[in-house]
């Protein structure tokens, strides 16, 4: 049997009851949240460094059908990785198997997997995944003057948060990994704030009130995200996700 195929079969008996189906042509088992939103999970090699051994690494996350488009390219700028959802080093390289233990392994990323479908099941709405965004992947709602991947959701959800919490919370666990040098040599506080406020204050909220300041780039966000909505369910009906 090959890895993809006791993927599939060992995922399929976790996922598919709680609502997700495999999309061959993605290669992700895809959960509709709503009409607008999806949430995913799938796998990605990653590199082993005994001779005869292989390894794989869990990826999950959730994507709207605001994205410029659907399909492997675009979702896949969406995964983010078993790590950064449970933390556990223990798989911090991923999984790894030689034909002998391929089944056993992928058995047992499914125990950490179970983790994050907690995670992706606090997302039921456009708040919520402006939610998960903030803790996992802020990327979803970066640059939405540019209409970039997800975040014309954010437009429509018609958030003002100002984010200053949330800056201010990163900054001090940055700070907190300089002091206790965790982090390489040259990283100082000063680069921490900077990298932050552009990433956060500038690409999120910045961004976000340009779109919301301007009636005419307002009427464009708008417009953009009925086509890609129209273009993107279409697409999924194709797939055979809804």
């Amino acid at each position: 049997m090959t890895f993809k195929t006791q993927f599939k079969k060992t995922y399929g008996e976790l996922l598919i009851p709680l609502g997700y189906k495999y999309c061959s042509k993605l290669n992700y088992f895809i959960k509709a949240v709503n009409e607008e939103i999806y949430t995913f999970v799938g796998y990605r090699g990653e590199p082993a460094w005994n001779k005869g051994d292989k390894a794989f690494t869990i990826v999950a996350g959730a994507f709207t059908v605001y994205l410029e488009t659907i399909n492997k390219e675009y979702i896949s700028t969406n995964e983010v990785e078993l790590i950064n959802y449970c933390h556990n080093k223990k798989y911090g390289m991923g999984f790894v198997y030689n034909m002998d233990s391929m089944e056993k392994m992928i058995g047992e990323s499914v125990e950490e997997v179970k983790k994050i479908l907690n995670i992706l099941e606090t997302i039921i709405d456009a708040d919520s995944l402006i939610q998960y965004g903030k803790k996992y992947n802020i990327d979803l709602i970066r640059r939405s003057h540019e209409f970039r991947g997800n975040s014309l959701i954010f437009i429509l959800a018609d958030n003002h948060d100002d984010f200053k919490e949330y800056f201010s919370e990163l900054c001090n666990q940055e700070y907190m990994k300089i002091e206790n040098g965790d982090v390489g040599k040259g990283y100082t506080k000063e680069l921490a704030y900077s990298g932050l406020y552009q990433g956060i204050m500038v690409d999120v909220v910045q961004s976000r009130d340009k779109v919301f300041n301007d009636p005419d780039l307002y009427k464009k966000a708008m417009e953009e995200a009925n086509r890609r909505k129209e273009q993107n369910l279409k697409i999924l009906r194709e797939l055979k996700v809804i």
